[in-house]
C-alpha cells in the first residue's frame, strides 16, 4: 500500500492557496463553494502523511507518513478520492442553499416566503378577481320591470367603432 518513492504526480510539491470568495454585488447567484473534486483531492492527499491524531498533542506521531503512494488504483487513494467527491457533492448543496437565503438569489418561491416571514411579512394567497357591477338597462315598451342577472353571468363591453367587445365572465 506504500511505496518508497512518491510517483510522478507532483501532488505533495506544495499546496496552492484557496481561491479566494468574493462575490460582486447584483449578481445573480453567489459563488460560496470553497473547491471542487479536484482540489478536495489534491490537498486531502497533500494533508494525508502529515495527519496526527488531534487527541495525542501536537507531537504525536504521524502514523500516515509512510503512506506515500499516489497510485489511482490503491485502495487508501480510491478513499481519498471517494471523500473528496463527496465534499464537492456537500459544497454543491451548500451553495444552492446559501443562495436560498438572500432574496436577490433565491429561486424558489418557498424561499422568498420564509425570507419575508422573518422581517414579519405574511404574503396572502392568490385570490380569483371581484368586483361590483353596475348594469344600465334601457326602458323598453312591454319589458319587465325587474331583471335578475345570476352571478357568473358573462358580461360585455360595448365597443367602440370598429373593435371587438370585451366578455368578463
Amino acid at each position: 500500500m506504500s511505496d518508497d518513492h512518491l510517483s510522478g504526480c507532483h501532488c505533495c510539491e506544495g499546496q496552492q492557496p484557496r481561491p479566494a470568495i468574493f462575490n460582486d454585488p447584483g449578481l445573480p447567484a453567489l459563488a460560496w463553494r470553497i473547491d471542487i473534486q479536484p482540489g478536495f483531492y489534491q490537498r486531502m492527499l497533500a494533508e494525508l502523511p502529515l495527519w496526527r491524531d488531534p487527541a495525542a498533542g501536537p507531537s504525536a506521531p504521524r502514523p500516515l507518513a509512510k503512506l506515500t503512494t499516489r497510485e489511482a488504483s490503491d485502495a487508501s487513494v480510491a478513499l481519498v478520492d471517494a471523500a473528496a467527491c463527496a465534499a464537492d457533492v456537500l459544497s454543491f448543496y451548500q451553495e444552492r442553499i446559501a443562495n436560498e437565503g438572500f432574496l436577490r438569489t433565491a429561486t424558489e418561491r418557498r424561499s422568498v416566503l420564509e425570507l419575508a416571514r422573518a422581517v414579519g411579512y405574511e404574503l396572502r394567497p392568490g385570490v380569483a378577481a371581484g368586483v361590483h357591477l353596475v348594469v344600465t338597462v334601457e326602458d323598453a315598451p312591454g319589458a319587465p320591470g325587474v331583471c335578475t342577472l345570476a352571478a357568473g353571468s358573462p358580461i360585455q363591453s360595448v365597443p367602440p367603432q370598429g373593435k371587438l367587445p370585451q366578455v368578463f365572465e
